[in-house]
């Protein structure tokens, strides 16, 4: 598996490498990602370390492990429910390009009870500039 090859040829991996296969990573080695990575209600960043590897700094994650709490968790992410809208159920926004040549995101309605309209106007204002807010889900 491409993905643990980079991991294991990691200087630190190396004093936990391998995993054991039944149970996957071992404690050690988990304790350490939880160290230097600590668990959040933004981002799944031991799924990500599986599946793609160690980030690389500057590098912007993929949305594919955005959890329910990330301000632009979105259809993109594992933890969004497809279907029609329940109150409760975590279905993502949507990033998109609605408006020609303009990239988009659309909240859904699961997105404004977790962060209201102002504080992701605001947080696009910083850290999304070039990113136009769609307002249709209010």
């Amino acid at each position: 598996m491409e993905t643990n090859k980079k991991v294991k040829d990691m200087p630190v991996a190396k004093l936990f490498w391998p995993p054991n296969k039944k149970f996957g990573m071992p404690k050690p080695y988990n304790d350490l990602i939880n160290t230097l990575f600590p668990r959040d209600e933004q981002y799944d960043m031991m799924g990500s370390i599986v599946k793609y590897g160690m980030p690389q700094a500057g590098i912007h994650g993929s949305d594919e492990f955005k959890l329910p709490g990330h301000i632009t968790f979105s259809d993109e992410s594992k933890g969004s429910v497809a279907g029609p809208v329940r109150p409760g159920i975590p279905q993502g926004g949507h990033w998109g390009r609605e408006i020609p040549g303009q990239e988009t995101f659309t909240p859904s309605a699961f997105n404004l009870t977790q962060h209201p309209i102002d504080q992701l106007e605001k947080y696009f204002k910083k850290a999304e500039p070039k990113v136009k807010l769609l307002k249709g889900n209010q």
